[in-house]
């Protein structure tokens, strides 16, 4: 019954997530009130650090939490396989979908100019441990 109870809970997370985004796609005019009302207030850099700070000390007891409850760790395995599935659908569904393969392609690209930056600087990194020596 637990089981049948969570698995109901994370498919309904999923669909809601869904039909929000389709919502928000069928109402394409509510984005434009936040831009007649002018744009949001950009909070201070200190306040965003010090947001960014207590959300990763949040995450850490999270993950903390999720270790030492048998019950979350079963959830998070279902939600992780549920995602695959998702995953594995939009993959075969977005197939034929030009636009979407076009971002993906450039997405890749990205990635993989990021990865030599990244190898290049861990690489140059590492001979200037080297010359410290």
């Amino acid at each position: 019954m637990k089981k049948f109870l969570t698995t109901l809970a994370v498919i309904t997370l999923l669909f809601s997530t869904t039909s929000f985004i389709k919502a928000e796609e069928k109402n394409p005019g509510v984005g434009k009130e936040r831009e007649i009302a002018g744009p949001l207030k950009q909070l201070p850099r200190e306040g965003m650090k010090k947001a960014i700070g207590i959300r990763k000390k949040m995450k850490q007891i999270e993950i903390e939490a999720i270790k030492n409850d048998p019950e979350l760790q079963q959830l998070q395995r279902e939600i992780v396989e549920l995602h695959k599935q998702m995953r594995v659908i939009l993959d075969e569904k977005l197939a034929d979908n030009e636009e979407y393969q076009k971002l993906k392609e450039q997405l890749e690209k990205m990635k993989q100019e990021w990865k030599g930056k990244w190898q290049k600087h861990k690489k140059d990194k590492g001979q200037d441990k080297e010359k410290e020596r």
